[in-house]
């Protein structure tokens, strides 16, 4: 745990987080590069695919690298299975440092981390309006500034009321009824696979990337904590008066 949240050890416990590196091969080949993670994340097998999107689901045991061709021929994506907090910290950290000494990042390079909760805590019941409410985007674009308006992780923060509606004069629960909400995969939170079933449920964070990120070990191990208690105080919680006086400065 990051002595920031120590405190917060058994919220964090309950989280199960999944990861989507994107980095380039330098001067290895694909193959000697799948050979090179093989070694280095063993007794995990990585599953090498030349398929983009490819249908094998990775698991805590068997994890994938495919091209990525958002960012060019040369670009690949490694893909964890979903994994309790403790291991997921820990290979977070093996592949930034992988990717450290076999390959190099630039401006179209992200991380991408899916969060979900063991237990009975169910994204299902995530408050949405809440978690977007209480995410410091400014934070996040001060150590990763080029994701600030990127195409593939725009702001949550742009919330669009429905006009016609007087929301000075309604409780603030019924509010988040009368907004528009993020509602596809390319924001900096996607939300499009929360109301799954408990299986296939997560929240994607997908802020972090840019140039040499993955040099930034330290910064990313405290947001996943930050993303993972940004989203545990927002499931099956209502707005407090703090949520209320940050939408009104927004209303405003």
């Amino acid at each position: 745990y990051s002595e920031k949240f120590i405190h917060e050890h058994k919220k964090l416990s309950h989280a199960v987080i999944g990861f989507e590196f994107e980095f380039y091969m330098v001067e290895m080949s694909y193959y000697k590069t799948l050979e090179m993670l093989n070694a280095e994340l063993a007794p995990v097998k990585v599953h090498g695919f030349r398929q983009y999107h490819s249908k094998f689901e990775p698991d805590a045991e068997n994890f994938k690298m495919e091209p990525d061709l958002s960012g060019g021929s040369n670009m690949v994506e490694i893909i964890t299975g979903p994994l309790p907090y403790t291991e997921a910290k820990y290979f977070l950290s093996k592949i930034l440092n992988f990717i450290q000494r076999y390959g190099k990042t630039n401006d179209k390079c992200s991380l991408h981390m899916n969060i979900s909760f063991s237990g009975d805590m169910n994204l299902n019941d995530l408050n949405i309006l809440k978690l977007i409410l209480n995410t410091n985007e400014e934070e996040i674009y001060r150590f990763f500034p080029n994701r600030k308006n990127n195409i593939y992780a725009k702001s949550v923060k742009n919330l669009i009321p429905f006009k016609q509606y007087d929301f000075f004069n309604v409780n603030i629960d019924s509010v988040r009824n009368s907004m528009k909400l993020p509602n596809d995969k390319y924001f900096g939170i996607n939300f499009i696979n929360t109301p799954n079933s408990k299986k296939d449920q997560r929240i994607e964070y997908r802020y972090i990337g840019g140039v040499d990120y993955e040099k930034n070990i330290g910064t990313i191990l405290y947001f996943l904590d930050r993303f993972i208690l940004d989203s545990y105080n927002a499931i099956d919680k209502q707005f407090d008066t703090h949520d209320s006086q940050k939408l009104e400065e927004y209303m405003e």
